[in-house]
């Protein structure tokens, strides 16, 4: 099947294509200091995901995210990997003055099928994204590729050529669809940007700075160049802070403290942009900018959503005021509380509370004084909010605190944790109640067998990830140990192999081509995968998955099972 003519790049965030959070938050870098450009490739199949190459660099080589500024497939789409305005982790001595772009592939894979030349869709894709850098550091910045700053054969001799022959052909408009220009993590841009870092989208950073009176007045565009850069130092300088250009905490305190502004409301529960989203969508008149920023507008719409949901009217949107809007507009199953609406309204039920609540999901009055009364039965605080004190006292209650308690909800509620096990093939199905029972239990438990995790029972941050993995990148292996087509048609993907899960001497030369590019395996690649070979596979699974394989050699059920479990990991 042909793709679709490109008559744009539009860049994917890091949450379209599911990026995790970096180890530790990431190191801003001033436009200012930005001279290169300078082009990758992974090396690897072009089969390969964003997200794989980001687990590999952060599980096997200890990064704290994936280390490129962006990632290009040889569809010509790109990916934001660190964003503009983040220090890499691509080219030693380079990581600050250079943004760095890596094209997911081979040698190989850079060439058009049709003409044998670099593939149009490349090209594209990377001289785009090279003016679209020069627009937004303001300067033109020298490209270079990756083997002309430190000894290595990448980006391969097809982008090698291209980039020495002054990277010829036809830029695209670029759509920033990202966390853009400096506003990472500011609400602006797309999600799963580095929290805690920029605190104001750029459109913000302008309008502020044009606000205390800068000439000449920025065009307020959302682009990060030497202009905005410049009115950012001189408004630091005079709010009484660092003029280093970078939008952080110290310049956002500094900035509100200097014009008497707000604290920029409470976020912690639902972000600014959020809560703007929220306020229009209930109808508010005349409808709020979503800009991320919690000034008076925003704080007085806060105040008639409130009024509206029946909660106190404080303009702070905490968690009393993310359950009363979730129960108005009916969201609160997966709203990520303890207990379901549906679910308490259930439990009052069930203790003989009269007349019986209708279950509806709706947390109406009569819902209240029915969680109200639960309360006073179980001996919690009749507040009516059904919390973790409320949840426990209830198991308690019932005789439920054993058998793994009521679970860990404070990532994903009980319902939610019944349907996975149920999505991922469970028998007999769980019913979805809500109740964390044994049953429950045991099901949360299968499934973290299945996804490779400790089954203790309890839905933390490492089952939420590897569960995430295991939907959306994971091969869905039966972990039994048999290498069967299924597995190897499994491994032939991630190898780039012909994939018809037949083990034969193309796939071993293949899986040992892996290990060495993975692993620096060292193996001869002949297609005998011999004691050599396994005790590689079986130090490398060891490293990228804690498989804890005894390394000798011998390839038999507990390395299979190792092998599917990193498959459904997604971390081969």
């Amino acid at each position: 099947m042909s793709l679709p003519l490109l008559l744009k790049i539009v860049i994917a965030s890091r949450a379209e294509w599911g990026a995790r959070e970096p180890k530790q938050p990431l190191v801003p870098v001033p436009s200012s200091k930005r001279t290169g450009f300078v082009v990758h490739y992974s090396g690897a199949p072009s089969s390969q995901t964003v997200r794989q190459i980001q687990d590999y660099m952060m599980d096997g080589k200890d990064l704290d995210d994936i280390g490129y500024n962006f990632m290009i497939d040889v569809a010509g789409r790109v990916y934001e990997a660190r964003g503009w305005h983040m220090k890499g982790a691509h080219t030693p001595k380079y990581n600050t003055t250079h943004i760095a772009v890596c094209v997911i592939g081979t040698d190989e894979d850079m060439l058009s099928d049709f003409t044998g030349k670099i593939a149009d869709r490349v090209v594209k894709a990377v001289k785009s994204m090279y003016e679209k850098a020069n627009e937004v550091m303001g300067r033109t910045l020298d490209a270079t590729y990756h083997g002309a700053l430190e000894g290595t054969q990448c980006p391969g001799n097809t982008l090698r050529k291209w980039v020495e022959d002054g990277m010829p052909g036809t830029a695209l408009e670029v759509v920033d669809g990202s966390s853009g220009g400096n506003s990472v993590g500011g609400g602006s841009g797309g999600g799963g940007g580095y929290p805690n870092v920029i605190h104001r989208p750029v459109v913000g950073q302008q309008r502020a700075v044009n606000g205390l009176g800068y000439v000449p007045a920025l065009t307020v565009d959302g682009i990060f160049g030497l202009l905005t850069e410049a009115g950012v130092m001189w408004l630091q300088r005079k709010v009484g802070t660092a003029d280093d250009g970078i939008w952080g905490p110290g310049t956002e305190a500094a900035y509100l403290a200097y014009v008497g502004g707000y604290s920029g409301g409470e976020t912690s529960v639902r972000s600014t942009a959020g809560q703007q989203r929220a306020v229009n969508g209930l109808g508010y008149v005349p409808a709020l900018t979503v800009d991320g920023i919690f000034g008076p507008l925003t704080e007085a719409g806060v105040m008639w959503l409130q009024r509206k949901v029946g909660t106190a009217d404080d303009g702070s949107w905490g968690p009393g005021t993310e359950a009363a809007y979730l129960a108005h507009t009916g969201q609160s199953q997966d709203s990520g509380i303890v207990r379901s609406i549906a679910s308490q309204q259930r439990a009052v039920n069930g203790l003989g509370y009269t007349p019986r609540l209708d279950v509806d999901g709706s947390f109406g009055p009569l819902t209240v004084a029915g969680v109200e009364w639960l309360q006073r039965r179980v001996g919690a605080d009749d507040d009516g909010i059904w919390g973790p004190s409320t949840e426990s006292a209830y198991l308690t209650h019932l005789g439920h605190s054993g058998s793994g308690g009521r679970g860990t909800t404070d990532l994903r509620p009980v319902s939610y944790q019944q349907r996975t096990v149920n999505r991922l093939g469970h028998r007999p199905p769980l019913d979805v109640d809500g109740v964390f029972g044994p049953l429950t239990y045991a099901g949360v438990c299968w499934l973290q067998r299945l996804i490779g995790v400790a089954d203790d029972g309890m839905w933390g941050s490492k089952t939420e990830e590897a569960c995430n993995t295991y939907l959306d990148f994971g091969a869905r292996l039966t972990v039994d140990g048999e290498f069967g087509p299924a597995t190897i048609r499994s491994v032939q993907r991630v190898t780039g192999a012909t994939v018809d899960g037949s083990w034969g001497p193309a796939s071993k030369r293949a899986l040992q081509s892996h290990l060495n590019l993975r692993h620096d395996a060292g193996l001869l690649v002949d297609g005998d995968f011999g004691t050599a070979s396994v005790k590689a596979l079986q130090s490398y699974l060891n490293r990228m998955t804690g498989a804890g394989l005894p390394v000798d050699g011998s390839w038999g059920v507990a390395t299979t099972s190792a092998l599917q479990r990193a498959l459904n990991l997604a971390k081969f």
